[in-house]
């Protein structure tokens, strides 16, 4: 619960859910938009499949996917559940300029750490692989640490997509958010 706030501060724009309906409706909206989204990534994989097949690259491409995928999921989740709360009482307590201010210095922040976060994962690439495709011989492992230099961009992006949508969600555009 927020505290009260003191009488010199001079609160910003509420944001409110306004009512039962409203939740409702963007519930039904983000549901909606979040199946959309999850069938559209269900044909570009189903497309990939049709295209390459079960093969040494598609194997590769999948395992290389694995963990920026995990580390952007995990820390992306976990910093939005956090700052979304603080958003909120900021724009709340102090206004749009100060909530701007906010966003601002936690996506340099995020930015620093997630790239150190990235610099981690890559360094640790050689001994990750061997050990996530037991199975692979040393062109498919060398194919895999190769894409996965590449997808490794994957962390930042995410988080950086985090921040905004954790603004778009204070700001009820739940829509653009299950879209994105």
């Amino acid at each position: 619960m927020l505290d009260p706030l003191p009488a010199e501060v001079e609160p910003g724009p509420t944001l409110t859910l306004g009512g039962h309906r409203h939740i409702v409706a963007g519930a039904a909206l983000l549901g909606g938009m979040t199946v959309l989204a999850k069938l559209v990534a269900l044909g570009k994989d189903w497309l990939v499949a049709r295209r390459f097949g079960a093969g040494d690259e598609l194997d590769a491409f999948l395992i290389a996917l694995v963990i920026p995928t995990l580390a952007a999921a995990v820390l992306a989740h976990s910093f939005s559940a956090g700052f979304l709360p603080t958003y909120i009482r900021v724009w709340q307590r102090e206004g749009a300029d100060a909530a701007g201010r906010l966003v601002g210095s936690v996506l340099v922040g995020g930015c620093v750490v997630l790239i150190g976060v990235t610099l981690v994962l890559v360094a640790a690439a050689g001994y990750l692989f061997p050990w996530l495709g037991t199975s692979f011989d040393e062109s498919k492992r060398a194919l895999c640490e190769s894409l996965f230099y590449i997808l490794a961009g994957i962390v930042l992006a995410t988080g950086v997509s985090a921040v905004f949508a954790a603004v778009l969600n204070a700001h009820e555009h739940f829509a653009s958010t299950a879209l994105a």
